[in-house]
Parts: C-alpha cells; sequence; structure tokens
C-alpha cells in the first residue's frame, strides 16, 4: 500500500513513515499541514493518509473534509494527543476510516493498516 503521512512534527513524519515501510509499505508522499495534505491527495492519491489533528493553516479534520471531497472513498486514518471521544467521533462522521490516540501503541497500529490493507485488497471467499 501507498501511504501520504500527515503531521506537523518531522519527528512523528519520520517514525510513522519508518513504521509503515517496515510492515513492506511505501510512504507516497509526506505533508506538514492540511493545506499541503489536501494537494499530496491530489497529486499522488495514495491508498490510505496517517493524519494527526492538530495542525497548523488547516487542521486534520478539515483536511479529511477536504480530501473526501475529492474522493469520497479516501481512507484517512486521525491521529491525535486529544483525547476527545466527541473529536473522534466528529472525524468518524467526516469519513475518518480509523482514529487513534497519541502515542500510537504500535501493535494498534499494526492492526489498523492491516485492516486497511484487507478492505483495499478482500481475501477470496
Amino acid at each position: 500500500m501507498r501511504f501520504l503521512i500527515v503531521d506537523d512534527s518531522e519527528a512523528s513524519q519520520f517514525m510513522l513513515g519508518k513504521f509503515v515501510e517496515s510492515m513492506g509499505h511505501q510512504v507516497a508522499a509526506k505533508a506538514g499541514n492540511g493545506e499541503e495534505a489536501v494537494a499530496a491527495y491530489v497529486a499522488n492519491r495514495p491508498d490510505a493518509v496517517i493524519m494527526d489533528l492538530i495542525m497548523p493553516k488547516m487542521n486534520g479534520q478539515e483536511a479529511l473534509r477536504a480530501i473526501r471531497t475529492h474522493d469520497p472513498g479516501a481512507r484517512v486514518v486521525m491521529i491525535s494527543s486529544m483525547r476527545s471521544p466527541q473529536t473522534a467521533l466528529a472525524c468518524k462522521e467526516d469519513g475518518a476510516s480509523y482514529f487513534l490516540f497519541k502515542p500510537v501503541r504500535l501493535e494498534e497500529f499494526r492492526n489498523v493498516i492491516e485492516k486497511l490493507l484487507e478492505e483495499i485488497s478482500p481475501s477470496p471467499q
């Protein structure tokens, strides 16, 4: 799978990217804010997006909505240190595939990536 990694922290971008690559997937692009994320999504058409919620210029929820207007089937995993069930629910209502709280546990992250892979390439019945 090809991923777009979106986080205003370069360290987080690096760590998320390395984890994705360690699972045998590719980082198609990275972005540091929501505006860059929308442009990178349109330019690269990744299989999935991993996106932070709190970012400058355009937050992750706004970028999620914008990406979904370009591609209603976009698979977006939201991540945030803001532990608000209401925010997680709002993101899910806006079309987020999954919502993870930071610090992201690697096993939980691995499970989400495996679920995304199953959604993209369902196993034959």
